[in-house]
């Protein structure tokens, strides 16, 4: 079996985008998780990782067939073209910014100026 190792890889990374969903959702959210770039990320390898994954899966036994591989090659482009147009979704999603600055809570008085201890 060739595919093992990716087969191997694609289901442990497809647990780990899983169990990242899993941890979001068990937050609490102020604003949609579709509103978020890494949401668009994990969905475009999500279905990257799930149709290769299935699609290395179903190949261990007919890869030596011609119109099996045609069909392959055209679900990989297919998986392949999907994810990357997700992938551009993401890169255009614009993020709501934080309300909180980094220095909110940090006391600002004229102490800071004088260099004194």
């Amino acid at each position: 079996m060739a595919f093992s190792p990716l087969i191997t890889e694609y289901f442990v990374l497809l647990l780990f985008i899983v169990f990242y969903f899993f941890e979001v959702l068990q937050g609490s959210i102020l604003e949609p998780i579709y509103h978020k770039t890494i949401f668009w990320i994990s969905v475009a390898f999500i279905i990257n990782f799930s149709g290769n994954f299935f699609l290395l899966l179903s190949s261990v036994s007919s890869f030596q067939d011609e119109a099996f591989r045609n069909a392959f090659t055209i679900i990989y482009s297919s998986v392949t073209i999907l994810k990357n147009i997700l992938l551009c979704v993401a890169v255009t999603i614009k993020e709501k910014e934080n309300e909180h600055t980094l220095f909110e809570n940090f006391p600002i008085d004229s102490k800071l100026d004088t260099y004194l201890p």
